[in-house]
């Protein structure tokens, strides 16, 4: 099939999802894939067409996508009456909400007012284009008007910024920069490459002067380029490359920029950046037990995420040559109680951790310090509200599971986009990459990787399988997980309570508080955290992982409690 010159590129919305992040390019198998996926369920795709500029040009129809508001802008250069609208260069431009102009598009060009009208508006749009310098600073504010619609206006900011990532540096007339520092390195950067000369304001530090005719020739010794900027420029090519030359770095700057350096400069810069490399290799020794403590760490998870016990026993040599022993370890500490090989299929939970639990303990915080009533009173309307919440919730879904159910196949359908299909004619299916295969019977929900026993929700590979027959993977996710049995799990309402005044009196006598106890230290509300665990503190930084030094000397290598020159420090 032959490509259309005057198209770009084809996307598509995601569902439930706007133009901001919704919005995925067409433009192999696996996006087409992926595409049918999300739409499988609802029958509806929601398509547009990036045109090209000569396409656009020929028909005066220029679009201009604020990936940021999703809103488009529309301009285009007609004519009212047969003469040019005209606007004055610092009024605001108006941008039109995408969806308002694609229900005017199926009304057509009925209308002759209504046309003139678009054309006023559309050359006051182009006429504001044109005065908007494409390098300059805008801002893009909301106005709702008197009809209760909404459009956004973008006008030029006082002081266009100056962008620090950057390629090339381009000064503009009432450029700001946030400080001296930031001024200098646009300086120095544009002199690099460019070799002009700026004047700088003051305050804002603002381009006050800009003269971008010159008369003299081309330098190529430049004062300001030396050791330092030559450092930062090539640290990367250095530290990639420990044995380079300096006159290998001085060709280099010759070549790419046309400047000259000596070789001494280069020198320098490539001692600057091995003695930083230096600096960093005895860093990365202090902490190369707490890297192999995190390596640790990561291997365990893994361990634990197994699905299956041929990935478990893979991972187990993994995490034994990682530290010896460690294998010997996770066995003997009933292995079976917390690796998803040995969980029960039936409940369909793959959870390896408490995340719950500790959903549930941040909701007890503020409730259990209270009497014994109170706290169960404030649990008992949490969860009154909570239950209306979940079933609002629900009853919102488009579709007969809920989002991340849908995210969570959706991922899986484009992961087994790249797996190989062989069918034994029945529900059995050869599922194939590579040296790695799995056996998955569509039949029988279940697939040789375990995940789809352990979740109810298919696979990468059982949702290749699926799709290889022209089926819908949404049709083999398990029950538990529809819309309907997820309204039933909140469809017995919690009861409401009275006063003390109207509760009936069970003439059981009255009870007595437990005798107090004092417990040594303040009393601890907040969890224990674990070691490694950061601390979430707005005003000091965990000492986990920082450089520690003495007091006293200054050194890494001990504290203020042992250094030798204690006795012989002054007393504050």
């Amino acid at each position: 099939m032959e490509k259309d010159e005057d198209v770009n590129g084809l996307y598509y919305r995601q569902s439930a999802k706007t133009l901001t992040d919704g919005l995925r390019l067409i433009h192999d198998e696996a996006s087409l894939y992926e595409m049918l996926s999300c739409t499988s369920r609802t029958g509806l795709v929601e398509l547009y067409v990036e045109h090209s500029e000569d396409w656009l040009q020929a028909n005066n129809k220029l679009i201009d996508m604020n990936v940021t508001t999703g809103r488009s802008y529309v301009s285009a250069t007609s004519e009212v009456g047969g003469v040019p609208n005209e606007t004055q260069p610092n009024q605001n431009m108006v941008l039109t909400s995408s969806d308002k102009d694609e229900g005017d598009e199926e009304d057509g060009d009925n209308s002759t007012e209504e046309g003139d009208v678009e054309g006023d508006y559309l050359d006051e749009i182009d006429t504001i284009n044109e005065t908007l310098d494409p390098n300059q600073d805008t801002e893009v504010a909301e106005k709702i008007l008197e009809d209760g619609t909404t459009e956004m206006m973008r006008t030029r900011v006082k002081f266009p910024r100056y962008d620090e990532n950057c390629k090339t540096v381009s000064f503009l007339l009432a450029q700001s920069f946030t400080d001296h520092m930031q001024f200098k390195k646009a300086l120095l950067k544009y002199a690099y490459y460019a070799a002009n000369v700026i004047h700088n304001g003051k305050k804002y530090f603002l381009v006050k002067t800009l003269n971008e005719k010159h008369t003299c020739s081309k330098v190529f010794v430049i004062s300001h380029l030396k050791s330092p900027w030559i450092a930062e420029q090539w640290e990367t090519m250095i530290y990639a490359h420990p044995g380079i030359k300096s006159t290998y770095i001085q060709e280099t700057i010759k070549a790419q920029l046309e400047l000259e350096v000596t070789k001494n400069q280069c020198k320098k810069a490539k001692a600057k950046v091995m003695k930083k490399l230096e600096r960093d290799v005895q860093h990365e020794y202090r902490k190369l037990y707490d890297y192999a403590s995190a390596l640790l760490k990561v291997a365990f998870y893994a361990v634990a995420k197994c699905a299956n016990e041929a990935q478990l026993k893979k991972r187990l040599d993994e995490i034994d040559n990682i530290q010896d022993g460690a294998k010997q370890t996770l066995e003997n500490r009933a292995i079976q109680q917390w690796c998803r090989a040995y969980f029960k299929t039936h409940s369909k939970c793959d959870s390896i951790d408490n995340n719950s639990t500790e959903a549930w303990n941040f909701v007890l915080i503020a409730a259990r310090s209270k009497p014994i009533i109170s706290m169960n009173e404030d649990l008992r309307e949490y969860l009154m509200e909570r239950r209306i919440k979940r079933l609002n919730f629900a009853r919102k879904w488009r579709l007969d599971y809920g989002p991340n159910i849908r995210d969570i196949v959706n991922e899986n359908s484009t992961a087994g986009c790249k797996w190989k299909i062989k069918w034994n004619g029945d529900q059995g299916f050869q599922v194939y990459y590579g040296t790695t295969q799995h056996c998955v019977h569509i039949g029988n929900r279940t697939c040789s990787c375990g995940r789809w026993e352990l979740s109810g929700i298919p696979c990468c590979h059982a949702t290749a399988a699926i799709r290889s027959r022209a089926r819908d993977p949404f049709e083999f996710v398990d029950k538990c997980y529809s819309k309907d049995k997820f309204i039933a799990a909140y469809s017995y309402p919690i009861e409401v309570v009275g006063s003390e005044e109207f509760w009936p009196n069970s003439g059981r006598g009255e009870l007595l508080p437990p005798l107090p106890k004092a417990m040594p230290g303040r009393p601890r509300k907040a969890r224990r955290k674990r070691k490694f665990e950061p601390k979430k503190s707005k005003t000091k930084l965990s000492r986990h992982g920082r450089d520690m030094h003495c007091g006293i000397c200054k050194s890494s290598e001990h504290n203020k409690r042992t250094c030798s020159l204690k006795g012989d420090a002054p007393v504050a």
